[in-house]
């Protein structure tokens, strides 16, 4: 009889151990699982955070380049008209000053200029260069 009660204590020792291993193994799991969850979040905020970097870095881009156009607005959207023995000179501030040193500065004819600018893939805007073309004026029609 005291080995049938020694067997039912060696079995309940045996099932006691496997339950503590089971819940071991499930602790580790649910651990497991915790770093797991974590590891997601860290990589979500961390792609968040880059992605915001990103969307501050074009928008301060944006502003930069904004400013810059501003600070050129006034540059490039200056021209001067001269007037001289019916001939129309259009020019700006700068090159009307050397038009008017010139000795037969009245001999050049009318001279127009274009600025011109070259849109890149990556939305840049590069000064493409300045160009004159002669340009006569129509002439007017006549009225009754």
């Amino acid at each position: 009889m005291q080995e049938g009660r020694r067997h039912k204590e060696i079995e309940e020792r045996k099932r006691q151990e496997e339950l503590k291993e089971r819940r071991r193994q499930e602790e580790i799991e649910r651990r497991n699982e915790e770093i797991q969850e974590r590891r997601k979040r860290k990589v979500k905020e961390y792609e968040e955070r880059k992605r915001k970097d990103k969307m501050d870095f074009e928008l301060q881009k944006i502003r930069l380049e904004a400013e810059f156009l501003k600070q050129q607005e006034g540059y490039f959207g200056t021209d001067l008209v001269i007037l001289s023995r019916g001939q129309m000179t259009r020019t700006t501030p700068d090159l009307a000053s050397l038009l008017c040193m010139l000795p037969h500065y009245t001999n050049l004819g009318s001279l127009t200029h274009g600025v011109g600018f070259r849109e890149l893939p990556d939305t840049h805007r590069i000064f493409s260069g300045m160009g004159f073309r002669a340009w006569n004026i129509p002439a007017p029609i006549p009225r009754p």
